[in-house]
């Protein structure tokens, strides 16, 4: 009798407390301006989620590696 279940997800919802947020420079961009941009972004983040709930940021610039 699916008709209870209408509406409603089958499993809760779940703040798994990570997110991953890619950012991407125009092509082209130096990487000391695309140092700065993640810079920027970083400090939105740490602006916006108390300090109690931030374990750490991670930040990897570059190009990604192809194989």
């Amino acid at each position: 009798m699916l008709v209870t279940t209408l509406g409603q997800d089958f499993f809760p919802s779940v703040d798994a407390g990570q997110f991953l947020l890619h950012v991407r420079a125009r092509t082209g961009t130096r990487i000391e301006e695309t140092v700065r941009l993640c810079a920027d972004v970083d400090a939105a983040v740490r602006r916006e989620i108390p300090v109690k709930e931030l374990r750490g940021i991670m930040d990897n610039i570059g190009i990604p590696e192809f194989t």
